[in-house]
């Protein structure tokens, strides 16, 4: 029986994002600016930019497994972005994390369940503030507010 992307330990490569049909961009046509070509080269801008803020390794945040308490916590913090700041599904979140949706959905109510120390909400803000840079950058425009409340 083939392994499943997201839980497999043994898998190397990230599975891919979902593919951007015609389909899709009828359904979701706020969405257009994100297409596949934005998915994967958003990941490593936020890899980067959590790596600094939370000194952690860029490679820990791509481990497989959960790792430390502040590991973790990064990555929660990473997985946020991606969704919130850059306007992605929980299920393309998860892809590029190899994680289910349902952990970037919990990943993402941790992050906001913190956002009461005003430290960690100043830090979010910047990196919101990076990501959605990102966006308007490879876009030429900011889709992540309509994408976001879409």
């Amino acid at each position: 029986m083939p392994e499943h992307p997201v839980t497999s330990t043994h898998s190397h490569t990230r599975p891919s994002p979902l593919p951007w049909t015609k389909a899709r961009s009828i359904a979701f046509p706020n969405c257009i600016a994100l297409a596949p070509a934005l998915l994967d080269p958003l990941l490593p801008i936020i890899e980067n930019a959590v790596s600094r803020v939370f000194a952690v390794k860029v490679d820990d945040l791509q481990a497989p497994t959960r790792g430390r308490a502040d590991v973790a916590f990064a990555r929660q913090v990473a997985m946020y972005l991606a969704h919130v700041g850059g306007g992605l599904t929980l299920t393309e979140v998860g892809r590029l994390f190899r994680r289910d949706r349902t952990t970037v959905a919990h990943a993402c109510m941790i992050v906001e369940d913190r956002r009461d120390d005003a430290g960690l909400d100043a830090s979010l803000e910047f990196l919101e503030c990076v990501v959605r840079a990102a966006v308007r950058a490879r876009t030429g425009t900011d889709q992540t507010t309509r994408i976001a409340h879409a």
